[in-house]
């Protein structure tokens, strides 16, 4: 199995420089949370549409974005994962879905949040269908 680090630099340059800003963005995310209500930091673009490009474009990032959260110092669950990905496609113009959802466990609740881009989950889907979803805003909401 080859190292974080051996991953990282089989990368193309292209996908090192995005990882690294990935990298960056859930650090600032995850204090971003502690500080401020999520409603102040989810964009408010008005897009739609997105065409089979900008999909793919988003399925890569949010496989990205997953990959490397698994690597940072810090927890990056799935709220501030799906966090950077809003930020992410909001500055391509790429019209998305934020979705929280809730389950329960035994005596707790248990919460989820994930992102999707014309209908398919892009970024915290391995539990979503796990959950029932509270809240989907749209990234062309009304302010």
């Amino acid at each position: 199995m080859r190292s974080t680090v051996q991953k990282f630099l089989a990368m193309a340059v292209r996908q090192q420089w995005l990882a690294m800003k990935i990298w960056t963005l859930l650090g600032y995310a995850r204090l971003a949370l502690i500080r401020q209500p999520l409603k102040t930091l989810l964009p408010a673009s008005r897009v739609a549409g997105v065409s089979p490009a900008e999909l793919c474009n988003a399925r890569e990032l949010g496989s990205l974005i997953e990959r490397v959260a698994d690597h940072t110092p810090w927890r990056s669950a799935c709220l501030v994962q799906a966090l950077v990905c809003v930020w992410m496609l909001d500055t391509r113009d790429t019209h998305y879905s934020f979705h929280l959802g809730t389950r329960w466990l035994g005596s707790s609740l248990d919460a989820h949040a994930w992102v999707s881009v014309q209908g398919e989950i892009i970024c915290g889907e391995q539990v979503a269908a796990c959950y029932q979803e509270i809240i989907q805003l749209d990234s062309d909401r009304s302010s």
